[in-house]
């Protein structure tokens, strides 16, 4: 007896398509397993399932026993030829879950063509019906289970039935809104009794159409699933918490400073600064908010910024407005490149622009009521950083270079490389769980030499240290010396005459630009990079 009961009483409906009246109605016989015809198909139960299979071919007539859904299509083809006859048939069912081409010839390119669900190529003389069959019910066992765990987590009351406001607290969470008018639509295409009230066979039934017509649910899916799938693809790594949990908390510092000079105020400057736990973190995060605004919202605190510094002079409000149409087009590409992620950014974040001094913020911000979802979302990858780095010691990062001279002094100088950055500055620094992150190295998978030389930088566990020095005299011995003292302007001639001309069509405002930053923060982690290029486009 099943420990599923809905699993018993499961019909799996099969399409079998060949290129001929006989050679279907043979693959449904051989599929079914029997030989009984019954109003135009072919039955047979078996432990836990009822096989139908009903037969197609070209220009096969109408009033042939029809499915409203099907679970699977086997199409028995020779070769080539024969997918001509019938490619149209299938592309046209594109919907159905599991798409098998049952040949000797070699159809896997075909199948790889036919994304949605299941499609494969299996060769005739390799595999039995039976082994086919039981390829069918396995593939839709877990599409069925993968629907009844949806149906499960929507149906809180747990009566069997999906009904409004388990529809609103879904939608909630994942940071949608439902108005009636949208769910008496929705419910009103799902239900058979137009009760407003969708049971599992009717959300099945719906599901397995291709989901059609009802644009809340297959919202809610949509997001759903994605949600689950970032859960699983962003960080899959299996990891051993014990490992962890035994891991000695041993501490390291490293401070390494190279420099010719202090630069107080950089020409040019590159900057990686990250934070992960700790209270100097909730302190960056406070000092960095407080730039654009007197008063930082706390609640506000998972975001994405990308900041944009302007000269001085720019008018900021049509530089936000450019940014803004920027972004909407940015975005509009991202919605039909990656429909899916698109609508899991835009479900899960708002957007927002802010104006200050000479500087717009384009703001991604986490809507307050999908914070924990999201938090659940990232989680695999936030417990690793939990065991990478310890509550009680300040896990940071900092990288930070900056040259004294500007672009626009190099260019007009027309200074040479060695020229240009001699009066510059190094900084790295360096507070993590020296045996915690060896842990994690040896946990994920073999680095080969990377894995050493990563290992080697972690010793020994303290290290500060500061040298003054020519950058020339550094990192550039005598025999490449003259390929580093070259003029520079050439970089301006392939600004201005390659790439900004490009770029202002979408941009008019491009050449004002001083510099740009990223920044995200989220529960644990903030992190920004910033990059100062004053002159650079002018």
């Amino acid at each position: 007896m099943s420990d599923d009961p809905w699993k018993n009483e499961t019909n799996y409906n099969v399409v079998c398509l060949s290129t001929s009246d006989s050679s279907a109605t043979q693959l449904c016989k051989s599929i079914s397993g029997s030989d009984s015809l019954w109003r135009g198909y072919y039955v047979k139960n078996y432990e836990h399932h009822r096989i139908v299979t009903y037969p197609r071919y070209p220009n096969c007539p109408k009033d042939l026993p029809h499915t409203a859904y099907a679970d699977a299509l086997v199409a028995e083809l020779s070769g080539p030829e024969d997918f001509k006859l019938v490619e149209e048939y299938i592309r046209a069912r594109g919907r159905i879950h599991c798409i098998i081409f049952y040949s000797n010839y070699d159809f896997s390119e075909q199948a790889k063509t036919f994304r949605k669900g299941v499609s494969m190529w299996l060769k005739t003389s390799e595999n039995n019906f039976k082994k086919l069959r039981s390829i069918i019910f396995s593939e839709g066992d877990k599409l069925n289970k993968q629907i009844r765990q949806f149906f499960d987590e929507i149906d809180i009351k747990k009566n069997g039935f999906i009904e409004k406001e388990e529809v609103e607290l879904m939608a909630s969470k994942l940071g949608e809104n439902v108005s009636d008018e949208e769910f008496k639509n929705m419910s009103a295409i799902m239900s058979n009794n137009k009760d407003c009230k969708v049971d599992f066979n009717e959300f099945v039934t719906w599901w397995k159409l291709g989901r059609q017509n009802t644009k809340v649910m297959e919202r809610l899916i949509k997001l759903n699933l994605l949600t689950k799938q970032i859960t699983k693809d962003v960080y899959p790594v299996d990891f051993h918490l014990e490992d962890f949990q035994q891991a000695e908390e041993e501490s390291y510092h490293q401070y390494l400073k190279y420099y010719s000079s202090t630069i107080e105020n950089p020409g040019i400057q590159l900057l990686f600064n990250a934070f992960v736990g700790g209270d100097l973190k909730v302190d960056e995060v406070g000092g960095y908010i407080k730039r654009f605004t007197d008063n930082p919202n706390t609640k506000y605190s998972r975001f994405v910024h990308v900041v944009v510094h302007f000269k001085n002079g720019t008018d900021i409000p049509k530089a936000k407005e450019s940014l803004e149409k920027l972004r909407t087009m940015g975005l509009d590409i991202f919605g039909k490149l990656m429909p899916d992620e698109a609508l899991f950014v835009k479900s899960f974040f708002l957007m927002e622009s802010i104006e200050k001094d000479n500087t717009v913020i384009l703001v991604m911000r986490l809507k307050l009521d999908v914070q924990e979802q999201f938090e659940s979302a990232i989680s695999p990858f936030l417990q690793i950083l939990n065991f990478m780095f310890s509550p009680k010691v300040l896990s940071h990062v900092l990288v930070d270079f900056r040259v004294k001279n500007s672009f626009e002094t190099i260019f007009k100088n027309n200074l040479k490389g060695l020229e240009a950055i001699k009066d510059y500055s190094f900084e790295l620094k360096a507070d993590l769980i020296r045996n915690k992150m060896i842990s994690l190295l040896k946990s994920y998978y073999p680095l080969g030499r990377s894995h050493k030389i990563i290992e080697f930088l972690l010793n020994p566990s303290d290290i500060s240290l500061e040298i003054k020095s020519a950058f020339g005299n550094l990192l550039i011995n005598d025999d490449n010396r003259q390929k580093f003292n070259v003029p520079l302007s050439f970089l301006k001639t392939i600004l201005s005459e390659m790439l900004l001309p490009k770029a202002s069509m979408y941009f008019p405002l491009i050449t004002a630009i001083d510099g740009v930053e990223f920044t995200i923060n989220t529960q644990r982690v903030f992190a920004n990079v910033k990059v100062n290029v004053p002159g650079l486009i002018d």
